[in-house]
């Protein structure tokens, strides 16, 4: 008899606690720690990474492109004239598709000159920074006090409530309550 006691007895203990742990929960919800600066980051060196991969394909894109563009337009001025005076004297079409093939070759050169000369990296380390930027400001924007509700079964629903953390890594960052924080205030206190 003192084992069933024992078994009844830590079987109520326990549900009880159970009992007692998911109303706790479900009234108080779970709070969940965004860090702004570890997103920024990954988002930055995701984008980075990503622009180190495609981007020397889209300069390439972008020279043919280009070239094309300049192609159909020089293609569309067929009558080219020399004008002396009140005097116009149309070039042969021979002489028009040279200056034709003059204009796309300079253009091709510009761009190979010009793409040799772009510091892909600080494009790319900007791209990056403009993309943890922009991951800042929509946490901010979007996350700050928001309360989510998660409904594990139709009868039980769980407050989340999101914190998001202006700090460094979670290394000691300060913690935006909702309502508060960059950019909100920034763009309250400018003029």
């Amino acid at each position: 008899m003192p084992f069933w006691r024992g078994l009844f007895l830590g079987f109520f203990l326990a549900t009880g606690l159970v009992g007692f742990g998911l109303y706790y929960t479900v009234s108080r919800g779970v709070t969940v720690t965004v860090d702004q600066g570890m997103v920024a980051r990954a988002v930055g060196a995701q984008v980075e990474a990503q622009a180190r991969f495609f981007l020397p394909e889209m300069l390439a894109g972008f020279k043919e492109q280009l070239t094309a563009q300049v192609t159909r337009e020089m293609a569309k001025n067929n009558n080219m004239e020399i004008a002396f005076g009140s005097l116009q004297i149309p070039l042969p079409p021979q002489t028009t598709r040279q200056i034709d093939q003059y204009v796309v070759q300079a253009v091709q050169q510009t761009l190979v000159v010009y793409l040799q000369s772009l510091n892909t990296e600080q494009l790319v380390a900007r791209m990056g920074q403009i993309a943890g930027t922009q991951a800042r400001a929509i946490l901010a924007r979007k996350l700050v006090g928001q309360t989510l509700s998660f409904r594990p079964y139709t009868w039980l629903t769980v407050p989340i409530h999101v914190v998001v953390q202006n700090g460094a890594g979670g290394s000691g960052g300060d913690i935006l309550p909702a309502g508060k924080g960059w950019p909100r205030d920034l763009a309250k206190k400018s003029p």
